[in-house]
């Protein structure tokens, strides 16, 4: 059977305000990122799940906001195991995103993860880029009978 995790990951793209970016060139830079992503087999595998009927049935919230230029996944009862394809290509994802902020001049993405396994000890979590904090976290909750 396996044990089973609570899995979530938001990605947003930061405006460069120091170039002046207009709405357009902002958008334009997330595509080329979604572009990216589409061109490479790994990603473009774990796209798919955004788009599987079947998949989204089981999910919290998925979806890509061209709009606001950000990812959002978050998905309860998964067999969340680095070494499984699907689960290497939404890290594939997160880690192209986290490449970008490479430059020394900007940090495009906010990236955020978290995962909760099924023992109270079997937390992750995980932030990079200039103000991740605010896009997802763990809370802790008691409950009586």
């Amino acid at each position: 059977m396996g044990y089973r995790s609570e899995v979530a990951y938001k990605i947003r793209m930061n405006r460069n305000d120091l170039a002046n970016e207009t709405d357009e060139e902002y958008k334009a830079k997330f595509k080329q990122f979604m572009m990216e992503l589409k061109a490479n087999p790994e990603t473009e595998r774990a796209l798919r799940d955004y788009e599987d009927e079947e998949y989204l049935k089981y999910a919290v919230k998925m979806g890509i906001d061209y709009d606001n230029c950000e990812i959002s996944y978050h998905h309860e009862g998964l067999k969340w195991y680095p070494e499984y394809e699907g689960v290497k290509g939404h890290h594939a994802i997160m880690d192209h995103a986290i490449s970008w902020n490479n430059d020394e001049w900007e940090e495009r993405f906010d990236v955020a993860y978290a995962r909760a396994g099924e023992e109270s000890d079997d937390v992750e979590q995980e932030y990079w880029g200039p103000d991740p904090y605010g896009l997802l976290g763990i809370t802790v909750s008691i409950w009586t009978e």
